[in-house]
């Protein structure tokens, strides 16, 4: 009997910060991932795969994070604003890549939302 085997997706997980939050507020960064590590990627690692080491908020850092995920051949880049981040920093790398993108609104406050 052949037994049919499940190839799990492989997902880079992109959490993007503001690098100003860095000098305000320098644990912040440090509590959102926490948040994900702890709320966010038990979740997605039902599903997939999920590649992930910090939030990143510059934009060479964003860049190198996609062409990291690229070469890991992750089968796509799920986008998540850990605290406010500029658009202008993500887009260059979002634009350029071939992965698929998932834009997760994370929001915790539903005012916001």
């Amino acid at each position: 009997m052949l037994m049919k085997q499940t190839v799990r997706p492989k997902v880079g997980l992109l959490a993007l910060t503001l690098e100003l939050y860095e000098t305000l507020l320098p644990e912040l960064r440090g509590s959102r991932e926490d948040w994900l590590k702890r709320s966010v990627l038990p979740a997605l690692q039902r599903e997939a795969d999920v590649l992930f080491t910090r939030a990143v908020f510059r934009r060479e850092d964003i860049e190198a994070a996609v062409a990291e995920f690229e070469a890991a051949r992750a089968d796509a880049l799920l986008v998540i604003l850990a605290t406010y981040s500029p658009s202008q920093l993500a887009l260059p790398a979002l634009q350029r890549t071939r992965l698929p993108i998932v834009i997760w609104n994370t929001q915790e406050l539903p005012a916001v939302n």
